[in-house]
């Protein structure tokens, strides 16, 4: 058995050696795809550690209210279906919770994009009453 695997490795050393451009290449081809993979993976962290930090820095005081969602013979529509809560509506809500420092209501508009092709394509935006 050991010299069936002394045979197969010195036959494998001999096939290196005779196409020593093809084993560099090889070699050099899987450090770089190595790196490249570590690079990535690397920028990749970095990215969502600077995210993660950004959202930590927002802190836990927002309050995001919507209307709630619609549903009818049991498909729900979504929340910005329902227009059940008005400007006034989000004075009170300010008024009403100590704590709060800013209030900004807002608005989904349906509207259409038109692209350069010439497509619409229906889309929301939403409007921020400052």
């Amino acid at each position: 058995m050991l010299i069936y695997v002394h045979s197969i490795w010195s036959e494998a050393m001999k096939s290196l050696r005779r196409n020593l451009i093809r084993t560099i290449l090889t070699v050099l081809g899987l450090v770089v795809g190595i790196a490249a993979f570590i690079c990535v993976v690397g920028v990749g962290k970095a990215g969502s550690a600077r995210v993660e930090h950004e959202l930590q820095k927002l802190g836990d005081n927002i309050i995001w209210i919507e209307a709630g969602s619609r549903a009818t013979n049991g498909v729900r529509f979504g929340t910005r279906e329902t227009k059940s809560l008005t400007v006034e509506d989000s004075r009170d809500i300010f008024s009403e919770i100590p704590g709060l420092k800013r209030m900004s209501p807002a608005e989904w508009l349906p509207s259409t994009s038109i692209f350069a092709v010439g497509r619409f394509i229906p889309e929301q935006f939403l409007r921020m009453a400052m």
